[in-house]
């Protein structure tokens, strides 16, 4: 299974165009002060992925964020 089969970083990659969309309608100020951060995060989040697959099997990768993400709903 290829990276960009992945269902999750196919979503990540979609939140971080979608974030980019946003933020680069925003005026300077906004961008530079709130924008970038949120940009980063966003794209961080496909970055993210992609590291791990290169050191997990997708098998692994997928049980792993799968975990996490129940645990952050029960957390929230």
């Amino acid at each position: 299974m290829r990276l960009e089969d992945l269902e999750i970083y196919q979503l990540a990659m979609k939140l971080g165009d979608d974030i980019w969309d946003i933020v680069l309608k925003w005026s300077f100020f906004f961008f530079f002060f709130f924008g970038k951060q949120w940009t980063d995060a966003a794209d961080s989040i496909a970055a993210n992925i992609s590291e791990g697959y290169g050191r997990l099997s997708a098998k692994v990768l997928y049980t792993k964020l799968r975990l996490g993400f129940k645990k952050r709903r029960i957390e929230v």
